[in-house]
């Protein structure tokens, strides 16, 4: 079979499992010792166009999360239609957030990257993509990537962050009625009441799952509470 079968026979392979399931496709990204890629994850058709999106963690050229969403067919969109949220994970606490950036142009892929660096550590990436359906957004999780291992500069917020990492941060607990701990790294479960993370300070601590999904503009302060959820200890700004 020529390459050209073999590439179209691929294609329509990948095109029928996400109309179908609209799932991962099954095999894993990986691009050089300091580049994890996630799985890939694809849409429903959405306006009659199929969308796959996945996340990546690099330390090339300095240390990076990004999402990203492409049309299964290299067909553009127009402005306003894809929409994309990075966010940075340190050990399985978000170190940063961003807000939702869409394309402003016609297109027919985006990527949104974070900026941040929360001290020496594992880190992986894990966000979101939507796109305009004609009357509102579908918004999917990708599939988190791999971890990798970054030393990070000396800011005060990594140095207070080091300190912070001295504690179980990665337990998960309840507390009258509300749970608590990591993000979820699954597409199919849920993040827990209270969602582990940094503040701009450097303080771990936990903050809403629910305003880490309403409140998705740029700028917003995401407040960051104790292990009761009943003190606020801090604020985590959407970049």
């Amino acid at each position: 079979m020529s390459a050209t079968k073999i590439a179209r026979t691929l294609r329509r392979v990948a095109c029928i499992g996400l109309t179908a399931g609209a799932a991962a496709l099954m095999i894993p990204g990986q691009a050089g010792a300091a580049t994890q890629i996630g799985w890939t994850g694809g849409t429903p058709p959405i306006g009659g166009v199929i969308y796959l999106h996945n996340s990546t963690i690099t330390d090339d050229g300095g240390l990076r999360a990004s999402s990203k969403i492409w049309t299964s067919t290299g067909s553009t969109v127009a402005p306003g239609i894809m929409g994309v949220r990075a966010r940075l994970f340190k050990s399985g606490v978000i170190c940063e957030v961003a807000g939702y950036q869409h394309n402003t142009a016609w297109i027919s892929t985006h990527e949104a990257f974070t900026s941040a660096v929360c001290g020496t550590g594992s880190y992986n990436s894990h966000g979101f993509v939507r796109v305009y359906n004609g009357s509102g957004f579908n918004e999917y999780v990708t599939f988190p990537s791999n971890p990798i291992d970054y030393s990070g500069a000396a800011s005060a917020r990594s140095q207070r962050i080091e300190q912070e990492s001295a504690a179980d941060t990665s337990k998960t607990f309840t507390v009258g009625g509300q749970t608590f701990g990591p993000a979820s790294q699954s597409p199919d479960e849920p993040d827990p009441d209270f969602v582990a993370a940094y503040s701009d300070e450097g303080e771990f601590g936990y903050v809403r799952s629910g305003d880490l999904a309403n409140k998705s503009d740029s700028g917003t302060r995401l407040s960051v509470y104790d292990d009761t959820g009943a003190s606020e200890i801090g604020s985590l700004t959407v970049r």
